[in-house]
């Protein structure tokens, strides 16, 4: 019984429940020493009562260090998890800078917190407000001394000139104009003026004083500007630009008098010599239309664009949808602009500008272009899609989230990216079918492409779809919660799968996996809400 208590306290930090186990122990052997071996046995009771005072005085004083080192046990652990969990985010975050920072011209903004936009007016800059970048530069210059300031690196200094399209306010930190930092050496080898010989500024600023073109560090480019641009200049590419929908696949999931596949559309491309090809999808920018609004007094929507290549001509692993391939795909986020690039060879390709956001209106989703630019030519035309190819492309960039293993052969994918969740589900067994009830009830601030946030669905074999769509309904912050529940049972008939509540958007369209013909077509309705 001591030797009991004694390795239960050892290991009660691991859960705390064993500390009520190792004391109730400890009581016990008292009771068993008293009764048990010196009534049962006759033993000599000053021996047994030696030896029991001892060992309780021991696991006393284990029981008593255990107890106080507890706390302090699970505090270090916690802010281990957190200090993990920061630097993961902050890991993220810069990895993020490093890709969007290290690239030809930039154009930025401001950080949008409250703390670092006060702290970039009170250097010069203005919050929310695009900037140019006219020279990246590393200059020689003498050896740095002690406590030299950001922006030195060795002999010399990383430096950015910048220029605040507005003509005037300018960066008033480090390597600014009237900077002490610059010497005669510097300004002649950067062609940059002392303050003193250039015009003055006029009384709306301007002027060579205040013309607001200035020079700052690379590490405080970094602290202040979070949001990089670049604009590609290729006056040899060919290009088209189109104006498109990218409701349809949305379309009678919100209601209203059209079709569910009326507005369904999509650009062919068809690519005659392997080139290199860039596209992206343009909505109106929300500026100068008040707090987020865009043209005609729509709210800025998420814009998503997929390159696949369709039958004839893709190596690798085929989906279903009529054997689509996903090439290439942008993020999906609400911002004024995605894009995306690849390398083509020829054959048939497909382009789908897409947002997978419910409309903020009756008044739909905004007016946006897609533009298509290539090294060689290559024809472009718009065509109807089906839902099946819609839905099994917009699936396959679900299946990049992470995989929840249900049974063999079925599996769960979740997709965060830019602008929410997307939930994806696969039923690969020949002769079994996966039923599947999803409950986002607790989310948060999210919007549902289904119009609920409780669904049920039965996939027949060989047959997968995507879920639900979950985008942010504001920028706010947002929350996904689900709980599900899975099963599965021998298919009987090779019937459609049943759908809670009804399939209305053809992006949710079940389709064949592998060639399968029989998930094809939309599910009967198995009830609302």
């Amino acid at each position: 019984m001591l030797k009991m208590a004694a390795v239960v306290l050892v290991f009660a930090p691991a859960a705390p429940i064993l500390y009520f186990i190792g004391g109730t122990s400890l009581l016990l052997s008292a009771a068993v020493q008293k009764f048990m071996l010196i009534k049962v046995y006759a033993r000599p009771s000053a021996l047994d009562d030696d030896l029991a005072k001892r060992s309780r005085v021991f696991l006393q004083a284990l029981l008593f260090l255990h107890v106080t080192m507890a706390p302090i046990f699970y505090a270090e652990r916690n802010h281990a998890v957190e200090r993990a969990k920061a630097y993961a985010a902050c890991s993220q975050r810069a990895s993020g800078e490093e890709r969007g920072l290290i690239d030809g011209l930039f154009g930025g903004g401001a950080a949008d917190c409250e703390a670092a936009a006060a702290a970039a007016e009170a250097m010069g800059l203005l919050v929310e407000h695009a900037y140019s970048v006219l020279e990246v530069r590393a200059v020689a210059g003498p050896p740095p001394p002690p406590g030299a300031p950001r922006g030195y690196r060795g002999s010399g200094a990383r430096l950015l000139k910048l220029r605040n399209p507005w003509g005037r306010l300018e960066w008033r930190g480090d390597w600014s104009d009237d900077s002490p930092l610059w010497t005669a050496e510097l300004r002649a080898q950067l062609g940059f003026p002392e303050a003193g010989r250039r015009l003055p500024a006029g009384p709306k600023g301007g002027g060579d004083g205040d013309d607001g073109v200035f020079w700052m560090a690379w590490d405080d480019f970094r602290d202040y500007f979070t949001a990089v641009d670049v604009c590609r200049v290729r006056p040899e590419w060919a290009e088209v630009r189109s104006a498109v929908s990218i409701g349809g696949a949305l379309a009678g999931a919100m209601g209203g008098g059209s079709g569910p596949h009326q507005s369904l559309r999509g650009f062919a491309l068809e690519v005659l010599e392997t080139t290199e090809a860039e596209l992206s999808l343009l909505q109106p920018s929300g500026r100068g239309g008040g707090s987020g609004r865009s043209d005609a007094g729509l709210l800025s929507t998420d814009l998503l664009l997929l390159l696949v290549s369709r039958p004839g001509g893709s190596e690798g692993p085929t989906l279903g949808g009529g054997g689509l391939r996903l090439v290439e795909s942008s993020e999906r986020e609400i911002r004024e602009e995605v894009s995306c690039e690849a390398l083509l060879s020829p054959g048939h390709y497909l382009a789908l500008p897409l947002s997978l956001r419910p409309a903020h209106s009756d008044l739909g989703w905004p007016r946006t272009v897609l533009r298509v630019g290539s090294a060689k030519p290559l024809l472009c035309e718009e065509v109807a899609v089906a839902p099946s190819e819609l839905a099994a492309a917009v699936g396959e960039y679900a299946r990049r989230g992470s995989r929840h293993r249900a049974f063999d052969g079925m599996d769960l994918f979740s997709l965060q990216d830019g602008c929410g969740w997307l939930l994806f589900a696969e039923n690969r067994c020949a002769a079994l079918r996966f039923t599947l009830s999803l409950d986002l009830g607790e989310s948060f601030n999210l919007l549902a492409s289904r119009s609920s946030l409780l669904t049920t669905d039965s996939l027949p074999p060989k047959s997968a779809m995507l879920v639900q769509v979950l985008s942010m309904a504001g920028q706010a912050a947002c929350m996904m919660r689900s709980r599900f529940q899975f099963s599965q049972a021998p298919a009987l008939f090779h019937s459609a799968g049943a759908h809670s509540p009804e399939l209305a958007a053809p992006i949710h369209e079940p389709w064949p996996l592998e060639g399968d013909s029989r998930a094809g077509g939309r599910g009967t309705g198995a009830g609302g809400g």
